[in-house]
């Protein structure tokens, strides 16, 4: 197996990658999205964000993997950022340099790689736009170009990216341990403890900026009969689509939390106002676009609804401390529970 060089320039490459706060952060969909394309477009099992960092890459965003990382030793996208064109491996067991690499020997058990070294708004390599395969093929000129395409587009999407003050604060504040500690790792958004902290930082925030404010407090309706009768990975893979379609709905602007088993609390983008419950019905609608789940071999095919309470606060709503604000949401939230499901209650101060 070949391992990996460092380029020339690593530390000062490092340094760049870290000042972008991409690291150990949960999942956004801008970056989602190009992998979701790329799976589909080159129809291959793992499509992935991959940043490359001192000993490992860790994926940012990722399509086919249960892990979030693995070691740079071994890393085939170690090898892509040493270049600037694609980089393309048709037969990894064939290839002397990967023949014997773990990754290739075992799970995922590669064979094809194609990466397109993504460039920062620095000038330095971070990581790849890369697909992988079970099975080796060739691209084509088309989809190789299809494939540098999409890499240009994830670097348009690293140099416009564009965090909240209070996430910006946040990250600035924790390093990769505590960052991780922050984060669920079944939805890959912020826990309990994260959301609770950036909600609180947006509290402060919101007199000097003189701006409005509005979170929505989510459920899943089936959660728990789902739980009871297919098991607690069957409700918690719904919840994963859940909060998926969430965030393609609040856009990169809105933050997603998990604060409990089956709910999710959402700091929503500047300027909604939530007092119409416009907004609150347009996330409950795009739920029901889920695709139905189908309960197993001959099963029922299951439909997903929300309930969806929503606070908002004014640019010129008098100042309240976070216990109020997420009693006021509760009240809400359960209002729209207690209608049977499938609403939205809304709460304006």
């Amino acid at each position: 197996m070949l391992t990996p060089d460092f380029p020339d320039n690593d530390a000062k490459r490092l340094e760049s990658l870290r000042r972008m706060l991409l690291l150990d952060t949960p999942d956004e969909e801008v970056f989602d999205r190009i992998t979701r394309i790329a799976h589909h477009l080159f129809q291959v099992p793992i499509a992935l964000v991959s940043l490359v960092d001192l000993n490992r890459q860790w994926f940012k965003s990722c399509v086919g993997l249960p892990v979030r990382e693995t070691g740079r030793d071994i890393s085939f996208c170690g090898h892509a950022i040493l270049g600037d064109e694609l980089f393309i491996i048709d037969d990894a067991s064939k290839d002397a340099r990967f023949a014997d690499n773990p990754l290739v020997t075992a799970g995922p058990g590669i064979r094809f790689y194609a990466g397109k070294p993504l460039r920062n708004p620095e000038g330095y390599n971070i990581g790849t736009l890369c697909i992988i395969d079970d099975k080796p093929r060739q691209l084509d000129n088309v989809q190789r170009q299809m494939l540098n395409d999409l890499g240009i587009w994830a670097e348009t999407v690293l140099k416009l990216r564009q965090l909240s003050e209070s996430q910006k604060t946040l990250l600035l504040q924790l390093d990769a341990v505590k960052r991780k500690e922050q984060i669920d790792p079944l939805l890959q958004v912020w826990n309990r403890q994260g959301i609770t902290t950036l909600l609180e930082q947006e509290l402060q925030n919101r007199p000097q900026a003189g701006k409005a404010l509005a979170i929505a407090s989510v459920s899943l309706d089936q959660f728990k009969s789902l739980e009871q009768s297919y098991g607690v990975d069957f409700a918690n893979n719904a919840l994963k689509l859940v909060a998926t379609k969430l965030r393609s709905s609040i856009g990169e602007k809105g933050v997603i939390g998990r604060m409990g088993d089956d709910q999710l609390l959402l700091i929503l983008p500047d300027g909604i106002d939530s007092s119409t419950g416009a907004y609150g019905d347009a996330l409950r609608r795009s739920i029901a676009t889920i695709d139905p789940v189908s309960s197993g071999a001959g099963g029922e095919a299951i439909h997903f609804s929300v309930s969806i309470g929503l606070v908002s606060l004014g640019p010129a709503a008098p100042a309240i401390n976070l216990p109020d604000l997420l009693s006021a949401l509760q009240q809400a939230h359960y209002q729209a529970k207690r209608a049977g499901g499938n609403q939205a209650y809304s709460h304006s101060f």
